[in-house]
């Protein structure tokens, strides 16, 4: 059974010298509703931009958890494994660095989950 005082969705943005992308995206999460739902995950692939200092700023001023990682600089697949690895919460996707989430996204991925976890389909 999941831990209910972990949120529902981790988010994860992998990101190469995109330091630049992040606040945007950011903001996109910011004003969602529901931001208990959701853990932002962070995997720098070896940015050489400030990243790090970059999501370190973000994690100061959100009222939902963010996390940063620093990866192998091994590419886009082996920061989704380090991902995947790092990740608790029942859910995870990924959400690019130049791209936003969409409003009432939580909401609406929390009411679909509850109707279709524990289906057998999924498993």
């Amino acid at each position: 059974m999941p831990d209910s005082k972990l949120p529902l969705v981790t988010i994860f943005t992998p990101t190469y010298n995109r330091a630049s992308y992040l606040p945007r995206l950011h903001r996109s999460l910011a004003t969602q509703e529901r931001r208990d739902l959701l853990c932002w995950l962070v995997v720098d692939d070896g940015s050489t931009d400030g990243t790090e200092a970059v999501v370190a700023d973000l994690a100061l001023i959100s009222d939902f958890p963010v996390r940063y990682l620093r990866g192998r600089g091994r590419g886009k697949h082996d920061a989704f494994n380090l991902a995947i690895e790092a990740t608790e919460t029942e859910l995870f996707f990924c959400v690019d660095s130049d791209d936003l989430l969409a409003e009432g996204a939580l909401p609406a991925i929390e009411r679909i989950w509850k109707g279709i976890r524990g289906e057998e389909e999924l498993g």
